[in-house]
């Protein structure tokens, strides 16, 4: 299949949902409900500051950034440090065709770890270096980082949060935010129990995603690659709108995509290669990875 890029897309919203938003739409269309797409999910402020705790025999310092969200009201303390051994934050070279941002959530428990590692595996394989891939872990004592050599080895960095029970909403807009201060102008996201891997040898997955990201129509918000399973976001389009930090797990990505068109940009999908939703570990060993 080619990389071409298309707007077909289906989102697995509840029936209910979708016909509530539906309703929304057509009274906005009617002038009859006015909507604001911005600050939805809360304000955003940075804060210098000590965080060593938490990096508590990665014998660094760190600065913070402390984000208030409106929605839920509370406090959440996203590290920036280079920890000793756990990597360093990665920064856009001005090169979008190379410089790229892989996000994976890391919830905590050790099955959680084991997916994330088969799901880096999968990442490193398909052509995304060391350097790209960011794991923002929320999980307590940071599982991600302390639990798992392979990580450690593989990973570019591993983010430590507080609080360590962030929900999805609050960890998505943690990843945009932390994109935004590293300067990417886009970066991908893949779920932690998602592997990918390029189809036949021509192409690299990995290079043929940011080629399809760098070839899309400006208005561009989010390009999926099987759903949003793999997808790449814009990081000024995410800032704009946010994630809602007051909508449950299984609805906030609903709520995302149709405020993200309300604001003006577009949702795409497009071809990379595979991209596998596995809900059990692969039983095969970790193989060493070349840095």
């Amino acid at each position: 299949m080619s990389g071409s890029i298309s707007t077909g897309r289906s989102f697995p919203c509840p029936p209910s949902l979708l016909a509530l938003l539906i309703l929304v739409q057509q009274l906005l269309l009617m002038g009859k409900l006015s909507l604001s797409v911005d600050g939805i999910g809360g304000s955003w402020s940075d804060v210098a500051s000590s965080a060593d705790a938490i990096l508590a025999g990665r014998g660094t310092a760190a600065t913070t950034t402390t984000a208030t969200t409106s929605a839920e009201s509370s406090i959440i303390t996203i590290t920036d440090a280079a920890a000793a051994g756990g990597g360093a934050p990665p920064r856009y070279g001005g090169n979008a065709k190379t410089d790229a941002l892989l996000f994976l959530f890391c919830p905590g428990g050790n099955t959680t770890v084991r997916f994330v590692e088969q799901a880096v595996l999968s990442s490193r394989a398909a052509g995304f270096a060391k350097e790209h891939i960011v794991i923002i872990d929320t999980s307590p004592n940071t599982h991600c980082y302390s639990d798992s050599a392979f990580l450690r080895a593989e990973v570019g960095y591993v983010y430590p949060t507080i609080p360590s029970d962030m929900t999805f909403a609050m960890m998505q807009n943690v990843a945009w935010n932390l994109a935004q201060r590293w300067g990417f102008p886009y970066y991908f996201w893949q779920h932690a129990d998602v592997v990918i891997t390029h189809e036949g040898e021509n192409e690299e997955f990995a290079t043929k995603a940011m080629r399809i990201v760098n070839v899309a129509p400006p208005d561009w918000g989010q390009i999926q690659f099987g759903y949003d399973l793999f997808a790449a976001y814009r990081t000024e389009a995410v800032a704009r709108v946010r994630w809602d930090q007051g909508i449950s797990h299984y609805l906030a990505d609903c709520d995302f995509h149709i405020r993200i068109q309300f604001a003006g940009y577009r949702i795409l999908s497009s071809y990379a290669g595979i991209v596998l939703h596995i809900k059990t570990l692969i039983p095969s060993p970790l193989p060493e990875m070349k840095s």
